[in-house]
């Protein structure tokens, strides 16, 4: 091992799970404890491809960064809603971006939070849902489950809903994940509560623009318009508004 990286080429095996609705569920199965397995592969194994790092056919051009191009689809996003109420907040990221750009690269999963967690007895077997699969600072991808797990408060959890309760246990889960994370990679916590910020404003226009347009609008099922509620929409422009220091008026979710 070299600074928390295995030496030597790494075999990353991914295959296909049935998934209700005749959909596919991607999993890492040689990723055993989460996206440290990934955030540990070093990032030019995938990137000659074009299957990562933006996915846009340049026949090994490199991408923009994924931060760039992550604030690029929140300004798309915005216009096409429209969400003016969230221009100062997407203008405060894109002024305290050129800080944060630069660094390594790391595989990252976007999309991590339990339901996407294979476990067999109390050992992890894999990860599904790689869909939004990218490359880029590891740091995007803890803030993003960070703001899943301390956001999402819809479901059949009853305890995480929208409630003294569930407002008390979704922050001390992330903070919890947050936490073992930072033991396993130390976390730089300035550049991860940058990432945060975009992480939050990023999940706060995808949903806006699905609830005004349709799923379908950005790449969901129908069926995914039930994780879009109004208590979930109120806490991430309460996280964008702590975060950013631009106040979001709730109306407007």
């Amino acid at each position: 091992m070299k600074n928390g990286a295995p030496e030597g080429p790494t075999t990353v095996r991914v295959r296909y799970y049935p998934k209700g609705g005749g959909g596919l569920r991607y999993g890492l199965r040689s990723i055993r404890k989460g996206p440290r397995g990934a955030h540990s592969l070093d990032a030019q194994i995938l990137l000659g491809d074009g299957e990562l790092g933006g996915g846009d056919g340049n026949h090994g051009k490199k991408s923009p960064p994924l931060l760039d191009r992550m604030l690029a689809t929140i300004a798309e996003r915005i216009e096409q809603t429209p969400l003016l109420a969230l221009k100062p907040a997407l203008e405060w990221a894109s002024i305290n971006v050129e800080r944060f750009r630069s660094g390594p690269d790391s595989i990252l999963h976007l999309d991590y939070h339990p339901q996407n967690v294979m476990i067999e007895g109390v050992h992890v077997t894999g990860i599904t849902d790689w869909l939004d699969a990218d490359v880029g600072d590891r740091h995007l991808d803890a803030a993003m489950t960070a703001v899943i797990l301390r956001t999402s408060a819809t479901g059949q959890h009853h305890l995480l809903r929208d409630h003294a309760f569930g407002n008390t246990l979704r922050p001390l889960c992330a903070a919890a994940y947050v936490t073992l994370y930072h033991s396993i990679f130390p976390l730089d916590l300035e550049r991860f509560r940058y990432c945060q910020s975009v992480a939050v404003l990023h999940r706060l226009v995808m949903f806006s623009l699905m609830r005004a347009r349709g799923p379908e609008s950005a790449g969901f099922r129908p069926r995914a318009i039930a994780e879009v509620t109004p208590a979930v929409l109120r806490l991430l422009a309460r996280r964008v508004a702590r975060l950013t220091g631009v106040s979001v008026p709730y109306h407007f979710v």
